[in-house]
């Protein structure tokens, strides 16, 4: 985007006019954590068995360093790199939410906890391995890799490796317990899932365009980001679900948001279906299929099921 002076946005000049109604979906989706009395759960939080509040623990501390990552290097997606001015409004708008969930995620931290059991999590993110390299590893590509490498990364980070942190308050969403903080689970995946399908749209739309020959290579290398990202994912859930019953499922559970994302791409799944139903992860995909979804109409208009008026109500949680 290179302009002789500052050009203002001219919302009339739209070449997609996906950008649009996603402005309009972004800004209708807006919310903040303290609107939301978390503290109320304090009790179910402290009956909660020691392992669980561990899991729980980390998996938050795990959803705040993705989201604050996001916030502050979401921007690189795009930078140097061709796109409309609506589409950088719509960045802007995404990388704000994403302050916004870091938030959220401490408050639920804090609102559960005392200072110093807060500053042990979180310092114990900042320090684990695995969460720290797919993080390197995402900010390398926004940082050196083509437009399209950029957003695939970008889904992949979003549409796949925030998913092991999601699983535990997805599940005590199924449970029916503590419904203050699933309102704000629900919040936030109606936000990332607009943002994926919008990434997703932007990165079909570009990948249409090239050779054949670079699309054979931008799949393969696409294929080998999330092959290695999901193995390193797959240790990093070890380390959060061990002493769990849920192990094995979360670990299921993130192949299936793979496989999701490949098909957002336009690509083919990677990983084998399960084969025996598992009721967690069906009650936690019913509530996934509840929350959010996005369909385009002729690139025009989004029909998205979640507005800011939508309140959780107990039919929420008939599966």
């Amino acid at each position: 985007m290179s302009y002789l002076h500052y050009k203002a946005i001219n919302w009339n000049e739209i070449e997609d006019h996906l950008d649009h109604s996603t402005w309009e979906k972004l800004t209708s989706l807006f919310w903040l954590d303290t609107r939301i009395p978390v503290t109320n759960e304090k009790q179910q939080w402290e009956a909660l068995p020691e392992n669980e509040r561990a899991v729980f623990m980390k998996a938050l501390a795990g959803l705040a360093s993705i989201a604050t990552f996001q916030s502050e290097k979401g921007y690189l997606v795009i930078k140097e790199e061709k796109h409309t001015q609506q589409e950088a409004a719509i960045y802007n708008n995404i990388q704000f939410i994403e302050s916004v969930h870091a938030k959220a995620y401490n408050t639920i931290l804090i609102g559960f906890n005392e200072p110093t059991e807060v500053d042990d999590v979180l310092t114990w993110a900042d320090n684990n391995a695995e969460l720290q390299y797919k993080l390197d590893r995402i900010l390398d590509i926004y940082k050196t890799g083509s437009m399209l490498q950029k957003r695939a990364a970008n889904l992949i980070l979003e549409g796949v490796l925030t998913y092991s942190g999601l699983f535990a308050p997805l599940l005590y969403w199924t449970q029916k317990r503590f419904t203050n903080v699933s309102e704000i689970i629900q919040l936030v995946l109606a936000n990332e899932s607009l943002h994926c399908f919008y990434i997703s749209h932007k990165f079909q739309l570009g990948f249409s365009e090239l050779p054949q020959q670079e699309q054979a290579y931008l799949r393969d290398w696409t294929f080998d980001l999330l092959i290695d990202l999901v193995n390193n994912e797959l240790d990093y859930i070890e380390q959060i679900y061990h002493g769990t019953d849920w192990l094995e499922e979360v670990k299921d559970f993130v192949r299936q948001q793979a496989d999701k994302t490949l098909i957002s791409l336009g690509f083919d799944p990677l990983y084998p279906e399960i084969s025996a139903s598992n009721p967690h992860i069906d009650s936690i995909n019913t509530i996934l299929t509840k929350a959010t979804h996005h369909e385009a109409g002729n690139q025009s208009s989004i029909s998205f099921q979640v507005d800011k008026d939508d309140v959780m109500t107990e039919d929420d949680y008939d599966f």
